[in-house]
């Protein structure tokens, strides 16, 4: 039987809506570039990659561990190096 692994990113904040009513930004930038990050970073287990902003929400609201992805990764088309959290 196959099985199917999941990868789920998620980030948080502002966006522009345009005037066919599509998000842009860059918090829609950042959230695709976690979500290539997960799909590199997880071939053969389930796991949900999220920033520090939502890391920060998720605390403030929800009772979860976040473990974080140890160094510092680049994203494409942001600059600087960014520290992704992991939480499985």
């Amino acid at each position: 039987m196959k099985q199917l692994h999941v990868a789920i990113a998620m980030h948080s904040g502002e966006t522009i809506v345009d005037m066919y009513g599509d998000r842009q930004g860059t918090s829609i930038n950042m959230a695709a570039r976690v979500e290539e990050k997960a799909k590199k970073l997880t071939k053969d287990e389930n796991c949900i990659l999220v920033t520090e902003p939502v890391k920060e929400l998720t605390n403030q609201n929800f009772s979860v561990t976040i473990e974080p992805i140890k160094g510092f990764y680049t994203l494409k088309g942001l600059s600087g190096k960014h520290k992704d959290k992991l939480s499985q």
